[in-house]
């Protein structure tokens, strides 16, 4: 055969190999959506094609086990429509691995995320997931578990074997300094384990409104969208603080509704449940409901001896049991408190050769102590709250609680809801249900009103809940 004539063969030999390549890439888009694909069927590269064998490859194990773990039944009709029933197929990481994929293979093995192990002498990640911004301290190791957060800590854990399986979204609840940023981000060290080039983003409500705000400003927006949505898990801590800018609210909705749909893991937290998020919008209150909803209480006194065991021990200080006890009497409401106080142990301990007793404890640590004792002996409820309204405004309880909606009444009930809510732990369903059955909805009427008021500096309202407040 003259060179001509075999240049000419192999001309339409690549060709026809170009052609059914781009056949089986417009069909395999078609199957798993064009986000899906640019992330990871964008990655596949063709290596060759022979009598009986279509040889490919990707950069990393991870995008070959993702892409089969999640998609294997569209590649696979995708590749047979493009191919040929015939043809098998095999892919390759990096053209230097030997580990092969086949149409026969079917062990759930062969499909799982990779382990990591000490022979990868380099870990590669997503160029967008470089700065996770993850807390070093903040695994699941490192998590004390107790009565009041166990269901908390095992709901966190599944997600992180299995993001965007069955708990999607994630939503963790609870006061202040209870654990629920540690365990958000126990899921991102947890999932980089496992799947090491896994892009994880953790940011807070608060930076990611800063940012959704600056991208408008600067026309960026092109930008912001890629760094939020080309991911495989977004964690975002404070999820509450949405609900004071309806810019954000907008901006989360839709980037919620992209990673969801493609099939991304999301994993919130915040200091209250969604339906108690006053200024949330529904639709996405509604989002934030659809997946798995569990709070965080304060720890019990075995768990607060835990806690403080655990951290003594990092922290390398020896205390007696004696110590540990007396701290865990005293400290009762807040895990944070905990730790602040054997902060302060690990400064007393380094500038002096004093003895710890518990008297010292008592004395130095006085300002935990008392924060904590306040949260305690403080406690106003919603039926006190009442009183002191009704009778700070001349009304009786009865009309308070009333179907009445004279300005006469109407006012002080919104204060009262309003205290109710700043004062107490009642969620909006109960202070509706202590004002003669109400719906929540009204209550967050109620309380939004007079916070608009004292937003606009309302000196006569203020002037009310500071007399109010004096009654309790």
């Amino acid at each position: 055969m003259a060179l001509s004539e075999k240049n000419s063969s192999y001309r339409k030999h690549s060709q026809k190999m170009d052609k059914r390549w781009d056949n089986f890439q417009e069909i395999f888009r078609e199957r798993i959506g064009d986000r899906q694909f640019q992330v990871f069927g964008s990655m596949l590269e063709l290596v060759d094609i022979n009598d009986n064998k279509v040889e490919m490859k990707t950069p990393q194990d991870f995008h070959r086990d993702w892409l089969l773990e999640k998609h294997r039944d569209a590649f696979e009709e995708s590749f047979e429509l493009a191919f040929g029933p015939e043809k098998d197929y095999k892919i390759n990481v990096d053209k230097s691995t030997t580990t092969e994929v086949g149409k026969t293979i079917s062990s759930p093995e062969t499909t799982s995320a990779p382990q990591s192990t000490n022979s990868q002498k380099e870990k590669k990640v997503f160029p967008f997931a470089k700065k996770r911004q993850l807390n070093p301290s903040y695994t699941f190791e490192n998590f004390v578990v107790g009565n009041s957060n166990n269901y908390a800590y095992s709901a966190a854990q599944a997600v992180a074997e299995n993001p965007a399986e069955g708990y999607n979204p994630l939503f963790l609840h609870g006061d202040v300094g209870l654990g629920k940023t540690h365990l958000l981000q126990a899921i991102g060290h947890r999932v980089s384990d496992l799947w090491e080039q896994a892009a994880v983003k953790y940011v807070s409500a608060e930076k990611f409104t800063n940012e959704i705000i600056q991208a408008i400003q600067e026309h960026n927006r092109k930008e912001f969208k890629y760094r939020y949505r080309n991911i495989d898990l977004l964690l975002v801590d404070d999820v509450q603080f949405f609900a004071q800018t309806e810019r954000a609210q907008e901006e989360f909705f839709h980037t919620f509704n992209a990673l969801y749909e493609s099939g991304k893991g999301i994993a919130l937290c915040s200091d209250r449940p969604p339906q108690e998020i006053s200024l949330l919008e529904e639709r996405l209150r509604n989002r934030f409901e659809m997946g798995f909803i569990v709070d965080i209480q304060p720890p019990d006194y075995e768990t607060r001896v835990a806690i403080l065991r655990n951290k003594a021990n990092q922290a390398g200080i020896a205390l007696s049991d004696e110590i540990i006890h007396t701290i865990a009497e005293n400290i009762t409401n807040n895990v944070r408190a905990l730790e602040g106080s054997l902060n302060q142990l690990t400064i007393m301990s380094s500038f002096s050769d004093e003895e710890i007793t518990p008297n010292m404890i008592k004395s130095r640590l006085a300002s935990f102590m008392q924060a904590d004792q306040r949260l305690q002996t403080e406690v106003v409820t919603v039926d006190a709250i009442q009183e002191a309204v009704a009778e700070h405004f001349s009304v009786s309880i009865a009309n308070l609680k009333s179907k009445k909606r004279t300005k006469a009444i109407a006012y002080p009930r919104q204060i009262a809801m309003f205290l109710c809510r700043e004062l107490t732990d009642s969620s909006y369903a109960d202070i509706g249900e202590a004002f003669g059955g109400r719906d929540h909805s009204t209550v967050i009427h109620g309380e939004n009103k007079i916070s608009d008021e004292l937003e606009n500096n309302n000196v006569e309202i203020k002037s009310h809940l500071e007399k109010i407040k004096s009654l309790l």
